[in-house]
């Protein structure tokens, strides 16, 4: 079942995800309009939960705004959704870890 996020979220969560990233792109992730996402970065900013980085037009969220977004997203998403989340990426991080290995060792292999 598809979970309706509000769009301050999406817009939110989608800076999350990108990390550093330019208005436009945090829209296109979000799937908001520029207009709408440019209002939810600047209430972001005002709530000094991002930082606008202005030489390379870039957004980020700030310490506290990374740990607000664990609250937005419990709220988004409900507990129970975040605990099947969790306990599939922890299986995943441990098939990963080896298959990073692997993929070393391959790397390595003829020197």
């Amino acid at each position: 079942m598809a979970i309706a996020s509000d769009p301050f979220f999406r817009t939110f969560h989608a800076l999350r995800i990108k990390g550093f990233a330019k208005a436009d792109v945090v829209a296109e992730v979000s799937g908001l309009p520029a207009e709408a996402v440019d209002e939810h970065l600047v209430a972001l900013k005002d709530r000094e939960w991002a930082v606008f980085r202005e030489a390379r037009e870039l957004w980020q969220l700030s310490p506290v705004g990374r740990d607000e977004h664990r609250i937005a997203l419990q709220a988004d998403v409900g507990g129970a959704v975040l605990d099947d989340l969790h306990e599939a990426y922890s299986g995943f991080l441990e098939l990963n870890e080896q298959f990073k290995a692997l993929c070393g060792d391959w790397q390595l292999s003829d020197g």
